[in-house]
């Protein structure tokens, strides 16, 4: 299941490029990993885009849940600072979402906003590590991660 759900790294430039291809999606970005299969986009009306989208994804997944805005924002961060990952604080998602960035540099459609949203996503990422003992298994207050990144987004 999770085999059909996934987009291989070396498919994501091709992705992006089928995204932005859809009439209402000007930016794209995948972050496909063993456990999630993330699709994040600037489209440019959020109905007709979420349609384009929705149609999309149901080629590769039944079940899916759609996020915007501020929710969308919070969620890569949350991501990022593996509070939405099996084990509370895991590194390796940091470094997924890093992939991402690299993988997307001079993928037409891997625009200004959406690489914007990841680089900032890895600094948070990166503070929350630095600043807090989640890496080790300590207590993190969820809330306190994400105003971080909010207080900091552009």
């Amino acid at each position: 299941m999770r085999e059909k759900l996934a987009i291989p790294e070396a498919e994501w430039p091709r992705a992006i490029g089928e995204l932005c291809g859809l009439n209402h999606i000007e930016e794209a970005a995948v972050l496909s990993t063993c456990n999630r299969m993330e699709i994040y986009v600037v489209a440019l009306s959020r109905q007709r885009g979420v349609k384009e989208v929705t149609e999309w994804m149901s080629k590769r997944c039944e079940h899916r849940f759609l996020l915007y805005d501020k929710e969308a924002t919070q969620h890569i961060f949350e991501v990022s600072a593996g509070l939405d990952s099996l084990v509370l604080g895991e590194g390796q998602i940091l470094a997924q979402v890093k992939q991402v960035v690299k993988v997307g540099q001079g993928v037409v459609g891997f625009g200004r906003n959406i690489s914007g949203l990841f680089k900032h996503a890895i600094t948070v990422g990166k503070r929350v590590r630095a600043e807090t003992n989640i890496a080790a298994g300590g207590s993190f207050c969820e809330f306190g991660c994400c105003r971080v990144g909010l207080d900091e987004a552009p």
